[in-house]
């Protein structure tokens, strides 16, 4: 039932997000040549991305920002072409440069002419520090700016019960239909925290994805789940009357994931986004049991037992950007990292078979990212 509320929640997120943004007009595959022209060049990166989307909307040659350190301060310049040099000779400012209502003031509209050393392949960069590009006729699935993020993660992780059903098998007596049972089972909430290496592409105006997608990034993260403790009530022989003992037991985790995220378009510059990802986790378990008096048997300890496991995880959140180069974002974030097993060798008994603990996660994060942008030299 916790997965399928979970699927829910995505699909509900994108139908919410798709509605709220209107989609572009399209536009021609852009005709790649050899020069650029300045547009415009803003302090602000959110100005020059919303300078970038309006001119798009009416030129056939991508129009892109890039960072550039003039004397030790960071502008952003929005770019159109390359083009055919016959063009930027002619007359062509006055119906690529003419005033836009709501578009932010730019600090400078002077024209300015950048030479590209050669005409640039398809799907190639002239530099590692260039945007891919899109010949006509070819694939759209090409990016015009990119960005490095360094994410640090915040939050809690709630775990529902993860021993629900089992049984302690305990030879040689307590087996089977005798087995001891739990009883008064609670779930568990623990602290966890991520960090996040990733690179972002931003989506070209020509693609068809660009109607509802800006951007796109793959990440490489890790998440650990500090320590949480679920607890509970041993009944021996599984009968009611033999409700002897209460026990704890103990979690902790950490994974290793290959992320990707989808950001949607700002919608008053709140930035939906859904991610979803694949990779390993380990899951260390403990066990420990006490007597409930007039009881006076010594309880079951097992030690520690840790677990490599497949983990596939997937959730959706906010984005807000509160500096030029930083933001911050809010996300759910569901995770499943398969079964651990505990240990069979207790103090006082040996189990005929681990506990299995199903190791699925619910988890609230608070996010800070860095953005490093690409400086085009």
């Amino acid at each position: 039932m916790q997965r399928i509320l979970c699927i829910a929640f995505l699909i509900l997120w994108i139908v919410f997000c798709s509605v709220s943004y209107s989609q572009p007009a399209p536009i021609a595959s852009p005709i790649f040549h050899d020069n650029s022209l300045q547009a415009a060049s803003f302090a602000k990166k959110s100005n020059a991305l919303r300078y970038q989307q309006t001119l798009q909307k009416n030129s056939q040659y991508p129009v892109r920002v890039i960072r550039k350190n003039i004397r030790g301060k960071i502008f952003y310049r929005v770019m159109i072409g390359p083009m055919p040099s016959k063009l930027i000779r002619g007359n062509m400012s006055a119906k690529v440069f003419s005033s836009q209502k709501g578009l932010p003031s730019p600090i400078s509209k002077k024209i300015v002419l950048e030479p590209v050393q050669k005409p640039l392949p398809f799907r190639q960069t002239s530099s590692p520090k260039r945007a891919l590009v899109v010949l006509p006729g070819k694939s759209k699935w090409a990016t015009f700016a990119r960005d490095n993020e360094y994410t640090l993660l915040l939050g809690g992780t709630y775990i529902p019960n993860t021993i629900k059903g089992e049984t302690l098998q305990l030879l040689p007596y307590e087996l089977g239909s005798y087995a001891d049972t739990f009883t008064q089972q609670s779930d568990s909430g623990g602290f966890s925290w991520g960090l996040g290496l990733g690179h972002r592409f931003y989506l070209n105006p020509a693609s068809k994805m660009n109607n509802l997608f800006d951007s796109f990034a793959i990440n490489a993260q890790f998440f650990q789940l500090i320590s949480a403790n679920q607890t509970g009530h041993v009944v021996q022989f599984g009968l009611p009357e033999f409700e002897n003992y209460t026990y704890s037991l103990g979690i902790s985790n950490y994974r290793f994931m290959a992320d990707g995220d989808l950001d949607f378009h700002p919608i008053h510059n709140v930035v939906g986004f859904i991610e979803g990802g694949i990779g390993g986790a380990s899951t260390t378990l403990s066990y420990g049991s006490a007597s409930i008096a007039p009881v006076l048997n010594p309880g079951l300890a097992l030690p520690k037992q840790t677990n490599w496991s497949f983990a596939y995880q997937a959730g959706a959140g906010f984005k807000v950007q509160a500096l030029s180069q930083l933001e911050l974002s809010l996300r759910y974030l569901y995770a499943n990292m398969g079964t651990a097993n505990s240990s069979i060798y207790g103090s006082t008994d040996t189990l005929a078979m681990p506990l299995k603990a199903d190791m699925s996660t619910h988890n609230i994060l608070f996010g800070l990212a860095y953005k490093g942008d690409y400086v085009e030299k």
